[in-house]
């Protein structure tokens, strides 16, 4: 069984116990071969669905069908959030609460640049936010988080 640390759940999940519910991890890797401390994690209020980066690529352009249920405020927006979990170049976990459309834009390196201040600002520059992605002002070098959003048909062509 996997468990979470305290910091990763953005819900309350205390039964009065003192002990903290145990959440389904379900692996949606592409490439097995890929190690689990580099992918990416993002929770809902039922389960945590773990990627690999392809695979995560391939989720958001279909959707993201597994991410139903939000389980917190976005840290950027305040809209209805996912709890996303990444590794800085140290391998020390960093965790963002994202919204749907925040998630799309981060995957596909097209954050906003007051949406990469914030993060930077907070968690300093790791991979999703590095400067192969991004100019010192925050505006993006290769955004393709807009393809995904006309993919879905949420933005326009």
């Amino acid at each position: 069984m996997f468990f979470l640390p305290t910091r990763f759940l953005a819900g309350n999940f205390s039964f009065g116990h003192g002990y903290l519910k145990t959440m389904r991890l379900i692996s949606l890797k592409r490439n097995s071969d890929f190690p689990d401390e580099l992918c990416v994690q993002i929770q809902t209020k039922t389960a945590i669905y773990q990627f690999d980066p392809n695979g995560l690529i391939e989720e958001a352009l279909a959707g993201l069908p597994h991410l139903t249920e939000p389980v917190a405020k976005s840290d950027l927006s305040g809209e209805p959030a996912f709890s996303y979990r990444t590794r800085d170049g140290f391998g020390d976990p960093i965790y963002l609460r994202l919204s749907r459309e925040e998630l799309y834009r981060l995957i596909g390196c097209g954050l906003r640049p007051t949406e990469y201040q914030k993060i930077v600002d907070v968690h300093g520059v790791f991979h999703e936010v590095h400067r192969d992605f991004y100019y010192e002002d925050g505006s993006a070098r290769q955004p393709k988080g807009h393809l995904i959003l006309m993919s879905l048909g949420l933005a326009e062509v």
